[in-house]
């Protein structure tokens, strides 16, 4: 249950994960703790959209009972609510963009769609991209919220009567 206060979180974690290269000091050991208990889910998927890595936080986002259960499923087939949400992003890397972030449907194991903010990282080995390295926050209380308030709006735009709002 990430929400917006989490963004900063994911700014700075994606800032030191930018930051390591293959010649850092930071032992596997304390990076795989960063990963493991990052508040963002966290995946790598491969071009087809097969997940190669997840943490526990994208396997509680997704409501998975294992990481070994979410990594047999393909982020195309299985998580993305629209392939055509996952075809945009790939676009992006082709248009040159970095680091493209998304608000998107996805699917959790149980059939229920959540609203999730992604950020994504293309790993490159000679400007072929090897990987993608994802981001996850789950924003589907402040995308609920923000349908609220579209509602209501609406609502007092078409009442003529004298309204009153109370807990």
């Amino acid at each position: 249950t990430s929400n917006h206060s989490s963004q900063p979180a994911m700014s700075s974690l994606l800032k030191s994960l930018a930051n390591l290269t293959p010649t850092s000091t930071l032992p596997s050991e304390k990076f795989r703790e960063i990963v493991t208990w990052a508040p963002v889910g966290i995946y790598q998927a491969d071009w087809d959209g097969n997940l190669l890595t997840v943490n526990r936080c994208l396997v509680e986002i997704l409501g998975y009972d294992s990481e070994t259960e979410l990594l047999s499923c393909n982020l195309g087939q299985h998580i993305y609510c629209h392939e055509s949400d996952r075809a945009m992003l790939l676009s992006r890397f082709s248009e040159g963009s970095e680091r493209p972030k998304a608000e998107v449907l996805w699917k959790k194991k149980n059939g229920s769609l959540i609203w999730v903010e992604l950020t994504v990282h293309a790993v490159r080995d000679d400007d072929k991209i090897r990987y993608f390295d994802g981001f996850v926050s789950d924003i589907t209380q402040r995308k609920q919220a923000e349908q609220e308030v579209r509602f209501l709006a609406e609502a007092l735009r078409h009442t003529r009567d004298c309204v009153s709002i109370t807990d």
